[in-house]
């Protein structure tokens, strides 16, 4: 579509004599207008919200595809109540856009309510449908009350969406080809029915009576920003409303002011289409939905920047309200067509040169993780009495395997040019290509399944880092005493010596004072001793905090850690606290076998040089992309190699069956729950009864202290967090006292978690209804609390 500068007007319709609607009227529309706006953004803010509140999958449906279908309908309701009401066509057309929108975000909540929330693509591609169902007849309606499907006003739509890129442009990172596709296609379909409501019922009402400009830029914008803040609320499987919401707010007065009648007594709907229709391409072209809904759940990294973009939308459309509000009768051309298209090109350029220049420039598609049907058979591994060489078993079995059953896909990527990382701990492939590529894979006979593997986009800054703001210790910390460690050091005179831990987390201050001495690369050798799938840093690293907290709690000196003389190397599995199946696999198989920096896992692992026990303060939900059984093959070869495998239960309580998240509710795991330091299950701890285990879990194992812990935080200081990500380490430190003990042991998971189990102190502290018939172990509190010098006390009787 052109400009259309010299399409002849179209003739205006009859215009009755004006009649002044009374105050009743007035009062009425306005209250429509904010019943329509402000319920949906009441509910979705409460959808946010209601993630926290339980785990809505329970009865099928999670609160983002319940809660947003549940408000439209007495909106409908309302507004049709209230429209037979009204008899001024002025008003009665702001009234029925309203009427109109709320009918068609109905339907647009259809796929989130009938796709799942990982159906991205498929509710995307519906939506595109819905939106353009509802815009055709609009469209028509528009062209038979003579509103122009071209009119004038593009180069001043051009010259606001040039403004409008701007905050996005600086975030930088795409995702891939279809990506792109399907969020220019989403955002053009806003925009048609943005257009199709303007054209086929607010522009003519609006003209029924003689223009008044400023106001009917206002009612009519207030109308429009209604209409777009509800259709921005139906756009996405998961927390993407809470950017099209506010961008498409921001974009409402704008619109409406183009589609006025200009000086000329012309109005068209290319102006508005353009302006709305690439201001919705903004944010879903450069904001990744699934993306937004994680850091909603578990940080604030992408949500932060993502919303400061659509806040400065929202702030440059209202100051564009502002302008045109002062001179709407010269809109929507400020000079002559040349100017417009120099000032239009300039401001399009501007944010074009904005993104060149950003940092984060590329193509950011999420990958797949390709799980094959045939995982190895590491049975013969029980036979090896040598852990060292039980352990060289279970890596070459395993890296055959893969070689062997990869092969093909192998070959059919690097014929397309489609780049892949081969794993071997669970037989799988993480595929670097877009949807097409992905689902040729699927239907090879020896896939089992394909699910998501979040590539996180690029951030446009560094985050800040909180300082640890506690002082070193005086004394062992609260739960190093609790499970009576320090007596193990002070009677029994065991403290890990001899035992190497293997940690994966948020990564690890190898020069922090309470750890240097037990890093395996002290010397500054990190080759075998640090891996980051994530940066690929050359030396460990932590700009979290997490990850050095916990391997504080497991050997930090000065009191904070259980086994002090133990020894640790590290790999950074969450480096802006969130994961994916394939970082969390990288991992683990350098808990198994470690390569050196830049080293191929499938062919430079050591074995020789594994981690005797792998502390795992993390979970992988599904909206990381884990499915139930996406990490099981992992955690079952690391125990038949003779690695004790620690997870955190989660922090999903007190819900009951809330033990539900991979690898913590795990039977081949050891689960670790919270307790605080007056002895009660700490009210976030995860819990039975487990009704989702793909292995048989009922509870969590052990308890351990995992409130206000003291331990190590970055930049040699301390700090006091929470979660059953504290406890875990203890669990870790005391299987490294049992090993220290009783050297024979090492590599005996079932006799190790027998002995925690038998020589756990019984729970006493309160519960919460969780069930249980007084038999072990409990949903809620699992075997006891895990006790140091009992354990090592019945390691040493084992000869």
């Amino acid at each position: 579509m052109s400009d259309a500068a010299n399409i002849p007007s179209s003739p205006s319709p009859s215009q009755p004599s004006p009649t002044s609607p009374g105050c009743l009227v007035q009062g009425a529309t306005i209250a429509m207008i904010l019943w329509a706006l402000f319920v949906p953004l009441i509910v979705q803010t409460s959808v946010v919200q209601a993630i926290w509140a339980g785990d809505f999958t329970k009865v099928g449906y999670t609160p983002q595809q319940v809660l947003p279908f549940s408000y439209i309908h007495p909106i409908l309701v309302a507004l049709v109540a209230i429209g037979l009401l009204i008899r001024s066509p002025r008003h009665r057309a702001i009234v029925l856009t309203l009427v109109v929108s709320a009918g068609c975000v109905a339907l647009l909540l259809l796929p989130r309510v009938l796709l799942s929330p990982a159906s991205v693509y498929a509710s995307g591609a519906a939506r595109i449908v819905i939106m353009l169902i509802c815009a055709l007849p609009l469209l028509i309606l528009a062209r038979r009350r003579g509103t122009l499907l071209a009119g004038s006003g593009s180069m001043m739509a051009l010259l606001c969406v040039g403004l409008f890129a701007l905050p996005w442009v600086r975030l930088g990172g795409l995702g891939d080809r279809i990506d792109i596709l399907l969020a220019v296609g989403e955002g053009l379909a806003i925009g048609l029915l943005a257009a199709g409501l303007l054209g086929g019922i607010l522009i003519p009402g609006l003209r029924s009576r003689p223009a008044t400009p400023g106001w009917d830029l206002f009612l009519g914008g207030s109308a429009l920003l209604a209409a777009l803040v509800g259709i921005g609320g139906a756009i996405g499987q998961d927390d993407m409303q809470a950017l099209m919401m506010p961008v498409l707010a921001g974009a409402a007065f704008p619109a409406m002011a183009l589609a006025l009648p200009d000086r000329n007594g012309r109005n068209g709907l290319l102006a508005p289409f353009l302006l709305v229709g690439l201001v919705a391409v903004l944010p879903l072209a450069f904001a990744d939905p699934r993306e937004v809904a994680q850091v909603v759940s578990a940080s604030d990294d992408t949500f932060k920047f993502t919303q400061q973009a659509a806040s400065l939308t929202t702030l440059i459309g209202l100051v564009l309200w502002g302008i045109f509000q002062i001179i709407p009768r010269r809109l929507p051309n400020l000079g002559p067509a040349p100017v417009m298209a120099v000032l239009a090109s300039l401001s399009l350029v501007g944010a074009g040169v904005a993104y060149a220049t950003s940092s984060q420039v590329g193509f950011y598609g999420n990958h797949a993780f390709v799980i094959l049907k045939e995982q190895a058979d590491l049975s013969g591994a029980a036979r090896i009495t040598d852990v060292t060489e039980r352990r060289r078993f279970v890596y070459k079995t395993l890296v055959d395997q893969a070689n062997q059953t990869q092969a093909g896909i192998r070959q059919l990527l690097d014929q397309r040019g489609v780049g892949y990382t081969p794993f071997y701990l669970v037989n799988a492939i993480e595929v670097k290509g877009d949807i097409l590529i992905q689902q040729e894979i699927a239907q090879r006979p020896e896939v089992d399944r394909v699910i998501f593997s979040q590539n996180l986009r690029p951030l446009p800054e560094p985050l800040p880092f909180e300082q640890g703001s506690d002082s070193a210790p005086s004394d062992v910390s609260w739960g190093v005493a609790a499970i009576n460690a320090d007596r193990v050091w002070n009677e029994l005179g065991v403290r890990g010596k001899g035992i190497v831990i293997g940690q994966s987390d948020t990564g690890v201050d190898w020069k922090h004072p309470a750890l240097r001495d037990a890093y395996r690369g002290r010397d500054g050798q990190h080759d075998y001793n640090w891996f980051d799938p994530w940066t690929g840093s050359k030396e460990p690293w932590d700009g979290a905090g997490h990850g050095t907290h916990t391997m504080g709690t497991v050997l930090g000196a000065n009191g904070i850690g259980v086994a002090p003389d133990a020894t640790w190397f590290g790999c950074a599995n969450l480096v802006r606290n969130i994961g994916n199946p394939p970082d969390y696999l990288h991992c683990m198989q350098f808990m198994l076998a470690p390569f050196p920096l830049g080293g191929n896992p499938l062919r430079d692992g050591d074995p020789a040089r594994a981690a005797d026990i792998s502390t795992n303060s993390w979970g992988c939900p599904p909206i990381e992309g884990c499915d139930q059984g996406s990490l099981l093959a992992a955690v079952r070869a690391l125990r038949s190699a003779g690695i004790f495998f620690a997870a955190a239960a989660g922090n999903d309580g007190s819900a009951c069956d809330s033990l539900a998240t991979p690898p913590g509710n795990y039977a081949s795991a050891i689960s670790v729950g919270a307790i605080d330091s007056g002895g009660d299950l700490a009210n976030f701890s995860s819990r039975g009864p487990v009704t989702n285990s793909p292995d048989g879990r009922t509870a969590p194992t052990i308890l351990a202290p995992g409130v206000a812990v003291l331990s190590a935080w970055p930049g040699g200081g301390y700090n006091t967090i929470s979660g059953t990500s504290m406890a875990t380490p203890h669990v870790a430190g005391v299987v490294a006292l049992i090993w220290s003990a009783n050297p024979r042991l090492r590599g005996d998971i079932d006799t190790t978690e027998k002995i925690i189990i038998e020589t756990a102190q019984p729970y006493n502290g309160t519960r919460t209804g969780c069930g249980g018939d007084g038999s072990l172990p409990d949903p809620e509190s699992g075997y006891g609390i895990i006790d140091a010098y009992a354990a090592v006390q019945r390691a040493i009787e084992i000869k």
